[in-house]
């Protein structure tokens, strides 16, 4: 009985591992294909990381009457906020969060206060649910992705990971993950009786 349960906690330690290098490598390659592109549109897996720097959607603005049918208020500074690309079929709606650039192309991310349709084309307002004034009003292409989730306090982190040098650092734990793995089914094939007995055939 021991023996299984030590067995299955090898293997449950062994896919973690396995998920967590496949995770790191996944950002890695994102972060890399979105800074040659210089799209956040155009990465690797569909999904963005950003870190947020201001309070704008941290709080809930008395004015904006519209919040109260959504759980508005609770993007806060320093969380990473995690996006992915618009799907082709999706019709943005009010109330939805998503990511777009500005002038500078400095990204944004708003909640959808307004849709409109003028001479055949489909425009947004946007807006920070803590802000009391819209943004310039956005088309489809301009939007650059949807919310789905946020994580706390760590978009510091994320934001060192989408950087040259968090690239970098992927990929060197990475390289050092799989050469440990390496050295250690080493170890296990000398323990092996048959390494033993070939070695000393060749001896």
């Amino acid at each position: 009985m021991k023996e299984k349960i030590c067995k299955g906690l090898k293997i449950a330690l062994s896919i973690i591992e396995w998920a967590f290098a496949i995770i790191f490598l996944l950002v890695g390659l994102s972060s890399f294909m979105g800074a040659i592109t210089k799209n956040p549109k155009y990465n690797f897996i569909g999904i963005n990381i950003y870190c947020v720097m201001t309070e704008s959607m941290a709080s809930v603005n008395s004015e904006n009457d519209y919040l109260k049918d959504f759980h508005a208020g609770f993007i806060n500074v320093d969380d990473a906020v995690i996006v992915k690309n618009l799907p082709k079929n999706y019709q943005v709606k009010v109330g939805d969060i998503v990511t777009f650039l500005d002038q500078n192309g400095t990204p944004i991310i708003h909640r959808v206060r307004e849709v409109l349709t003028v001479n055949g084309v489909t425009y947004y307002i946007t807006r920070g649910d803590a802000n009391n004034a819209d943004d310039p009003m956005i088309t489809r292409q301009n939007i650059t992705g949807i919310y789905l989730f946020k994580i706390p306090y760590i978009g510091g982190f994320m934001l060192f990971l989408k950087s040259p040098y968090g690239i970098i650092a992927i990929l060197i734990v990475i390289f050092i993950w799989l050469y440990a793995k390496y050295l250690k089914e080493i170890e296990k094939e000398k323990l092996n009786p048959l390494y033993k007995q070939n070695n000393k055939i060749f001896k």
